[in-house]
């Protein structure tokens, strides 16, 4: 478990880069003035998003530590961000657990904090991919500090029941009534079942979770209970547990409802045996739909443009790798990359915002002219698209795919008072999936985007080895 700050927002044992010392390797103190000023910024607002368990300077002293571990991290040679899992973990740990406070904490991480914290000298040439590391490793550490400390009171509830239920040979009423106060009035769901599968009772809180009433639940089998979409495995656990191989397990597990729609749950299930025999199950369930979905969304801005709503190029090259890894014998696989032609003299002559509201046009006609076939559209960065064209025995004509995305870029487009007239180069590649790597891919793109681009506006151009190996000689030789 990572440590947790005391209301100082010192570390047990830790003083990050001597920062309360006096010692400054690394010139941490040089860019404290912002990291002071952001860590103000991020105190005020988890402050006004909620509860807050430490007065107003002790949060800004703990998110001062961690805005310079997050720097830090950053400015590492050898980059991890395993320093973003760890202050995660280190805000549940202090209370800080409003969800609202961490969509603002991932915001402000990949907005404000580049800007505010790290000076033009501290930003490595993969700063956005670290960025966007530090907020998956944020997230990550975050979520799984939330499940560690539920299931730990799910663990301190059923320890409580259950030692009530051995005390009974001391005193059997006094045990019962304990018992039942906790499993009638705990706050997450407790369904007792048979090993047939049986439900034998719950709670009221399980009841109110998938909107039966407790006796309803008494005459239904859980296996009713199931979503049609559960993984085999699964089913092959539960059958693993009643037969007594396990005494415990513990999935994220969906749950219907009684009116059909579903539940996402924390389950915890535990196997009770008599005389050494599987007589029981006791499963203990937490609704964390709320939190499913709040991960589901983050996962989806870390692999998201936030401009344009299209994937972004970590969603795209984890997906081209897959396609190569998959890619059966023989399998093509193609690439266009595309640039926007004086996407540079738009931006300068009218403004970022326009150039802005033109990108995400751009994106969605070049989503749309390539929908009906499941082709990948991402944003690469500025004015950079990519087309993956992969369709398996049936993969398109990258050339079909290039002169259909240029079609869609050159119709006039209508941004504001602005009628604007766009062109867009295309480098096209295409080969055997079994023969090349991603990174390979991706360079012989950019080399055949930088041929289209030099033979004119609104041009395409295949990838050619021959010319692709005279260049890299021409280039050696000069």
């Amino acid at each position: 478990m990572a440590a947790v700050p005391d209301p100082a927002g010192v570390y047990p044992g830790r003083d990050p880069a001597g920062v309360f010392a006096g010692r400054d390797p690394a010139g941490v103190e040089a860019g404290r003035a912002d990291a002071q000023g952001y860590a103000a910024e991020w105190a005020r607002a988890v402050r006004r998003l909620g509860f807050v368990p430490l007065s107003a300077a002790e949060t800004e002293r703990l998110l001062l530590v961690h805005t310079i571990r997050l720097a830090q991290a950053v400015r590492a040679e050898r980059f991890t961000a395993r320093p973003a899992e760890e202050v995660g973990r280190a805000l549940v740990e202090a209370h800080l657990t409003e969800p609202q406070a961490l969509e603002w904490t991932l915001h402000a991480l990949g907005a404000d904090f580049p800007r505010q914290v790290l000076n033009d000298g501290d930003r490595p040439a993969d700063l956005a991919d670290r960025i966007a590391a530090m907020q998956g490793g944020l997230a990550a550490g975050f979520a799984r500090a939330l499940r560690d400390r539920t299931f730990s009171q799910q663990e301190r509830i059923a320890r409580s029941a259950w030692q009530a239920r051995d005390e009974v040979e001391q005193a059997l009423r006094e045990s019962e009534a304990r018992f039942r106060a906790v499993f009638t009035g705990a706050a997450i769901g407790i369904g007792i079942a048979g090993v047939d599968g049986r439900i034998i009772d719950v709670n009221q809180a399980f009841a109110d979770m998938l909107g039966y009433s407790i006796e309803e639940l008494r005459e239904i089998n859980v296996a009713a209970l199931f979503h049609a979409d559960d993984a085999a495995g699964m089913w092959e656990l539960y059958q693993e547990l009643i037969e007594g191989k396990h005494d415990a397990a513990r999935v994220e597990k969906r749950y219907y409802r009684k009116d059909g729609t579903v539940v996402w749950t924390d389950l915890a299930v535990s196997l009770i045996r008599h005389e050494g025999r599987p007589r029981f199950t006791v499963a203990m369930i937490e609704d964390i739909t709320e939190r499913y979905e709040l991960q589901q969304r983050l996962r989806f801005q870390a692999l998201h443009d936030p401009l344009t709503g299209l994937p972004n190029r970590t969603l795209f090259f984890e997906t081209l790798g897959r396609v190569l890894d998959t890619a059966r014998i023989g399998q093509q696989v193609g690439v266009c990359f595309l640039d926007l032609d004086g996407f540079k003299a738009i931006n300068d002559s009218l403004g970022h915002d326009l150039g802005d509201r033109l990108l995400v046009m751009i994106g969605r006609r070049l989503a749309a002219c390539v929908a009906d076939h499941g082709h990948l559209v991402a944003r690469m960065g500025g004015d950079e698209f990519v087309i993956l064209v992969d369709g398996g025995d049936d993969t398109d004509d990258p050339v079909a795919v290039a002169e259909a995305a240029l079609a869609a870029v050159a119709a006039p487009v209508h941004v504001g008072e602005h009628q604007l007239a766009v062109s867009a180069s295309v480098g096209i590649v295409q080969c055997p999936a079994s023969e090349t790597t991603a990174s390979e891919l991706m360079k012989a793109a950019d080399t055949t985007l930088y041929w289209a681009k030099a033979a004119g506006r609104g041009r395409w151009a295949v990838y050619d080895p021959e010319r692709g190996a005279r260049d890299i000689a021409r280039s050696a030789l000069v």
